[in-house]
């Protein structure tokens, strides 16, 4: 190879370089999200396994932490103000809130299919059933009841994908239908509220 060639060879790496710097690197904005513990748990382990790796990152992730530190008290006054999150905690059937909420579903489907969270002022009942239209698919039924809870829309997530979505009626029904059985993230919200249930098997 001459020397000519050997320029020409050191050019092109250097331009690929160039263009693949920090290609695979997360955005600035969705490591903010991080660091506040906004997303997923399945987009939070794909940038710690990310941030085990990646030095650069990991310098941009501690000067957001600085400058967070500087703002994040009046972010997170500012967000509590305008939605309010809660964790859903998943509980005994015999530690459900409402006699009536369990007999309802109890009546339509094996109790084993039955689980009952609590989220901040809300309950949820959430049952999982054949889809009868779709063989080998299940179908999510749920009821969310609350004094504070209106207008919510539920979103089910697999793998960082949107999957369904359905409106909670005033009474708080919703269904969602067709779904492949696995591991989800429901999610329920509202203008004031979101609801978040994590390591839902369908």
């Amino acid at each position: 190879m001459g020397i000519g060639d050997k320029n020409r060879m050191a050019k092109l790496e250097n331009q690929l370089s160039k263009a693949l710097y920090r290609a695979f690197c997360p955005e600035t904005l969705e490591l903010g999200e991080y660091q506040l513990g906004m997303l997923s748990s399945q987009q939070t382990n794909k940038i710690q396994t990310h941030l085990a790796e990646c030095p650069h990152c990991r310098a941009e992730l501690a000067q957001l932490k600085s400058f967070l530190k500087e703002v994040g008290a009046d972010l997170e006054t500012s967000l509590a103000d305008r939605v309010r999150i809660w964790i859903a905690e998943r509980i005994p059937p015999g530690n459900a809130g409402s006699s009536g909420t369990a007999l309802a579903f109890g009546l339509r489907g094996e109790v084993s299919s039955v689980h009952f969270y609590q989220a901040g002022e809300a309950q949820i009942t959430l049952e999982v059933q054949d889809d009868p239209s779709a063989p080998g698919r299940k179908t999510l039924v749920g009821l969310v009841l609350g004094d504070e809870i209106a207008e919510l829309q539920a979103h089910l997530w697999q793998a960082d994908q949107a999957v369904a979505t359905a409106e909670v009626d005033e009474l708080g029904n919703f269904t969602l239908l067709g779904l492949e059985p696995g591991q989800y993230e429901l999610f329920m919200s509202g203008p004031d509220v979101e609801i978040q249930i994590k390591d839902l098997e369908i």
